[in-house]
This record gives C-alpha cells, structure tokens and sequence, in this order.
C-alpha cells in the first residue's frame, strides 16, 4: 500500500510539473496582454475611443511592428503620448510609421521622436502627412557632424515652440533648426549645451538689450532683421550675417551685442561657419528616403535579427492573451456574485 501510494504521489507530482510548464508561457501571455491593453484603456480615455475602437488600433500598432522593428509595447508608448497632445486614433498608426522606423535606425527613442514630430507639426505648422519628410531633414542634418537625430528628437519640442514665436513654419524650418543645432554643436561640450546655447540665442535675437547694444554702434536691429526677413533669410541666418557685418569679423566684441554667454557660444560657431550652416540646411531640406536607406541598412544588423525574434515573440504573446483575457475576466466576475 505505502509503494502504491508513493508511485501515485510522484505520477501527481509529475502531472503538476507538467501542468505549470503548459501554464508558464500562457502566464506570460496573458502578462504582456495585459500591460498593452493598459495601454490601450489610457489612449482610449485620452482620445474618447470605445473598447472596440481601442481593440482596433492596438491590431494596427501590433502589426506596425514588424514594419518598424519595434515592439508593439514600445509603439504603444509613443502611440500614447501622441493621445495625450490630442492626436486622433486614426492619425497615430500613420505617424508611429515614420518613427518607428527612425528610432530604429539611428537608435533614438520613440518617446523622444514622438514629442519632436508633435512638436514639428503643432509649433512649426508641418503636416502630418509630412512627418516623414521632417523626419528625412533631421536625419540628413544629424549626419553632418556630432548632433545626431536622436538629440534633435530630445531637444525639438523647445526649440521649435522658440522658432514659431519668430514666424518660422513649415519644412524649411525644420532644416534650419537641425543644421543651426549642428553648427552650433561645434562650439559646445555637449548636444545638450548646443541646444541651450541655440535656445537662448532664439529667444534674445529681439531682446532690448540686444536693440540697446545695436543702436550703440549705429545699427536699428529691428529694422535690419526686417529688411533681411524680406530677403528670404531666416532669424538665425539674419542675425549670424548681421553680428559679423556689424563687428567686421572680430569675434573678440561680440560681448558689446549680447552680454549673454550662451548666446555668444552660439553665435561664434555659426557666424565662423555660416556657408557650412547653409550647406546644411540646403542639403538637408533636400534630403528624401534617407531614414528608408539607413532602416534597411540597420536591419542588416544582427542585434536587429535577433530584435525581430522578440518582437514576434511579443506580438503573438499579446494575440494570445488577448483570446485568453475575456475567459478571466468572466471567470473573475462569477467568482465575485
């Protein structure tokens, strides 16, 4: 009897073993289900989205996926921070592309690149079916120098909300901002001391310190950045020409124009490298499938390879979870009457 009853114990022990490797991944599946649903809940609160609705546009980032090499989780993310800046459900899929895309490529963040291409289209006026093409620009200028893409998608938001208070719109404010944030990384430590400097210097070209100082030596700022604003010249390129016209090259007075340091940090690169600015610049808003080419040659990559795997992994977790979760949630209601 006792052997019988051992025997039988160890069949059970073994059934169980086998019972809770079965149910492992079914776990997991249900766990990462359950995170992106959570996801979707929040997109759909912030956009007025219905449970289906909701369903339908995590099906389409789930599928955005493989087209980007992201995981869906991470396309869920930016998905939601486009939600929250009022995006529409239908516009998100459509923009996540293009970024997705670029995270990839120059390994930039989808967060970041969310904020930035937001910002392109709300402060500078881009449409959203330009994304993309804001995208090319930023990357092309990002390839010139130290500032990479993945800064300017940090640093985007600031700059272009600055540039919109000087009139700035559209794609070709876009160039000049990445190609002014390249030359002006030239005299800074840091990407992030760059875009401060370039920040201050937006936002001090119409100071009436700087207009006090400009009339010190004869010169109407106001209406020197008009008369150029007229030739086609941007608030960057306008004052760069006006600083180094008004100091006849001498650098060394640039403190008699603006006393601000990160101002001068930004003024000195830019004004010494004003044809390269403008190379930049030119190059840049003419740039197209540059995110495209550099996709392509990233997944050549194997630490991309092995990305896809996860992200398969990951995205048939979420459809399985998904056919798992309605089951619990009714089970979980009669256990509760």
């Amino acid at each position: 009897a006792r052997s019988r009853a051992a025997s039988i114990a160890v069949g059970g022990a073994a059934s169980i073993g086998t019972g809770l490797a079965i149910l492992a991944p079914l776990q997991q599946a249900i766990a990462k289900a359950s995170e992106f649903q959570s996801v979707m809940t929040s997109i759909a609160q912030k956009t007025g989205l219905s449970r289906v609705e909701a369903t339908r546009l995590g099906n389409a980032l789930a599928a955005a996926a493989p087209k980007t090499n992201q995981l869906p989780a991470d396309l869920a993310q930016g998905a939601d921070i486009l939600a929250g800046f009022g995006l529409s459900a239908k516009a998100i899929p459509q923009l996540l592309l293009p970024i997705g895309r670029a995270a990839t490529a120059y390994q930039a963040q989808i967060e970041d690149l969310s904020r930035a291409s937001f910002a392109v289209a709300d402060n500078l006026k881009v449409p959203f079916e330009q994304s993309g093409k804001a995208i090319d620009i930023m990357a092309e200028a990002g390839k010139r120098g130290a500032f990479e893409l993945k800064d300017m998608a940090q640093y985007f938001p600031e700059l272009t909300a600055s540039a919109q208070g000087l009139g700035q719109h559209g794609t070709a404010a876009v160039a000049d901002l990445a190609a002014a944030l390249q030359i002006t990384r030239k005299g800074a430590g840091d990407s992030s001391t760059a875009a401060n400097n370039l920040q201050n210097l937006l936002s001090k070209i119409n100071s009436n310190t700087a207009i006090k100082n400009f009339a010190k030596v004869g010169v109407d700022l106001p209406k020197a950045l008009k008369r150029a604003y007229a030739e086609g010249k941007t608030p960057i390129e306008a004052i760069s020409e006006l600083v180094n016209k008004t100091l006849g090259g001498d650098l060394t007075k640039i403190g008699t124009l603006f006393e601000d340091m990160q101002v001068q940090q930004a003024l000195r690169p830019l004004v010494a490298n004003l044809a390269e600015y403008r190379q930049i610049r030119s190059d840049a808003l003419a740039a197209t499938g540059t995110v495209e080419r550099d996709f392509s040659e990233r997944l050549k990559d194997g630490a991309e390879a092995g990305k896809r795997l996860g992200i398969a992994s990951q995205a048939l977790q979420i459809k399985l979870g998904n056919l798992l979760l309605p089951t619990l949630v009714t089970i979980a209601e009669k256990l509760n009457v």
